[in-house]
């Protein structure tokens, strides 16, 4: 098989992974491995060729990452905007009193919200929000200083770094 043949061939198989995981909420099908696997191709070149791929992608990403971040900041600062106009008419209108035009309604509208007066602690537990979530990080510090910190463990792995 040439090279060129080659980059086609996984383009193509690579094409179908990612058709594959948008259908499939990111999931990509094993027998895609099987097919690359099947190619009569040095395994240097695969590698060098899916590194190169790999890298592409972590970058798209960052830069994916990166838009949301800016238009994260954006809204943030339209939601100000619009919060601080809100209260500027809060400021302007009597309360309960109503305002129209052709475009637009100004009118109140009741509500009720709990207050808390005081400790948090002082209320039930049944009234309260709670999640468990560890912190690994002082578990690993405990066990590491020889404590037992219940079923917890620390196990060795190695993670592959691609540049």
């Amino acid at each position: 098989m040439r090279l060129y043949e080659i980059a086609v061939e996984i383009s193509e198989i690579l094409d179908l992974a990612y058709e594959e995981a948008e259908n499939n909420n990111g999931e990509i099908p094993d027998n895609l491995s099987n097919r690359i696997d099947g190619l009569e191709i040095e395994r240097d070149r695969i590698l060098d060729y899916f590194s190169s791929e790999y890298v592409s992608l972590i970058a798209e990403s960052d830069a994916y990452k990166e838009e949301k971040d800016k238009l994260d900041r954006w809204k943030k600062s339209v939601d100000n905007r619009a919060n601080w106009i809100k209260s500027y008419i809060e400021s302007v209108i009597d309360e309960g009193e109503k305002w129209s035009n052709s475009r637009h309604k100004i009118s109140w509208r009741g509500s009720e919200r709990v207050v808390l007066n005081g400790d948090i602690n002082d209320i039930d537990d049944e009234f309260k929000k709670t999640t468990a979530e560890l912190r690994k990080s002082d578990v690993k510090k405990a066990i590491k200083a020889g404590y037992s910190v219940g079923n917890c463990e620390i196990v060795k792995t190695k993670n592959i770094q691609i540049k």
